[in-house]
C-alpha cells in the first residue's frame, strides 16, 4: 500500500511540473529564442582563429655512445671540473620547455622574426585576398601605432606581447605516457599559424644548440689548461677523456638541426579554423536562454501565489 501512494505521488508531482512548464512554454520560448539570436550574432562576428599544430619527440640519441661510456669512467674528475656529463634526454627536453615558456626566448623570438604586428595589429583575416584586418589603432600604410591623446603610442609595449602571446597564442602539452609534445599556435590566419610555429621550433633548437656547443667550447678551454698546471699522467689521461667528450658533444650538436626536439608530424596550413564554434555557441546561448525562461516563470508563479 506504501508502494502504492508513493507512487501515485510522484505522479502528480510529474504532473505539476509538466503542467508549471506548460503554463510558462511561451517565456521559455521566447528567452531562448532571443538568447540564441545573441548567441548567433556574438558566434558570427567573432574572426575565425586557425591553429596549426606539430608533434615533437625527445631526440634521445643526443647523447649516446661515447657520451655515456665517458659520464661513467670520467664522473669524478669531471665534477672537479665542473662539467656535467650526466645531462640525460628527458632533462634537456624539459630543460627546452621551460625555455620555450620564458620571457627572454619569447621576447627574442617575437624580435626576432619581427612577430609584434602579427600578434598586436592583426584582427582578423581576409579569406578572399588573404590579407590581415588590421586594428583600428594601427596605421598598415605606415606600419605604425597611433597615438594617444598625451602623445605617447599606442603600441603595445613587449611584456605586453609576451603576456597576450602566452594566453592567446601558445599551447604546449606533453603525453604523459609516450612522451610526446605538441606544440600548437593559434592565429587568426592559417600561413601566419604555420610559419610561426616552424621558426618557433627551429629557433629553439637553433638556441639550445648553440648554447651546447658554447659550454662545450668554454669546458675545452678550461681543460686545456688544467693540462697544461699538472705532470700527473693519469689525471692527463682523464682530462684528455674529458676533451675528447666536449669533443663529441660539439659534433653531434653540429650534425643535427633538430638538437633536442625533433618533429614527428611537421606543422602544416590548416583548412578550417578551430575556433570559434559556432553551433556550440549558439546551444548554449539557446539554452541559458531556455533557463532565463523558466527561472523568470517561476517568479512571476511565486509572486501570483503570494499575492
Amino acid at each position: 500500500m506504501k508502494e502504492k501512494y508513493k507512487l501515485e505521488e510522484q505522479e502528480i508531482d510529474l504532473r505539476d511540473v509538466f503542467n508549471f512548464i506548460r503554463k510558462g512554454k511561451w517565456s521559455i520560448f521566447i528567452s531562448g529564442v532571443v538568447f540564441a539570436l545573441i548567441a548567433v550574432l556574438f558566434a558570427f562576428t567573432r574572426a575565425d582563429i586557425y591553429t596549426s599544430s606539430t608533434i615533437l619527440a625527445p631526440n634521445e640519441s643526443k647523447n649516446s655512445g661515447l657520451l655515456d661510456g665517458l659520464s661513467s669512467q670520467l664522473g669524478g674528475v669531471a665534477s672537479l671540473a665542473g662539467i656535467n656529463l650526466n645531462e640525460s634526454g628527458s632533462g634537456q627536453v624539459n630543460e627546452g620547455l621551460e625555455i620555450l615558456r620564458s620571457y627572454q626566448f619569447i621576447s627574442n623570438y617575437i624580435k626576432k622574426f619581427s612577430y609584434a604586428d602579427e600578434l598586436m595589429a592583426h584582427t582578423g583575416w581576409n579569406k578572399k585576398d588573404n590579407t590581415p584586418i588590421f586594428d583600428s589603432d594601427y596605421l598598415a600604410v605606415e606600419s605604425k601605432w597611433v597615438k594617444n591623446d598625451d602623445g605617447s603610442s599606442k603600441e603595445p609595449s613587449l611584456q605586453e606581447i609576451f603576456k597576450y602571446f602566452k594566453k592567446n597564442t601558445l599551447r604546449i602539452s606533453t603525453e604523459k605516457t609516450t612522451g610526446f609534445i605538441t606544440v600548437s599556435i593559434n592565429h587568426y590566419s592559417p600561413i601566419v599559424a604555420q610559419e610561426m610555429l616552424v621558426n618557433l621550433i627551429a629557433e629553439l633548437n637553433s638556441q639550445m644548440k648553440m648554447r651546447d656547443i658554447s659550454e662545450a667550447n668554454k669546458n675545452i678551454q678550461f681543460l686545456e689548461k688544467s693540462i697544461e698546471s699538472t705532470n700527473i699522467s693519469q689525471v692527463k689521461g682523464a682530462i684528455y677523456n674529458l676533451i675528447e667528450q666536449q669533443l663529441q658533444k660539439k659534433m653531434l650538436a653540429n650534425a643535427r638541426d633538430e638538437y633536442v626536439l625533433k618533429t614527428l608530424d611537421p606543422p602544416i596550413v590548416v583548412e578550417k579554423p578551430s575556433s570559434p564554434k559556432r553551433v556550440l555557441i549558439v546551444i548554449i546561448g539557446m539554452f541559458i536562454g531556455m533557463l532565463f525562461g523558466f527561472l523568470f516563470h517561476s517568479y512571476k508563479m511565486f509572486a501570483r501565489t503570494k499575492n
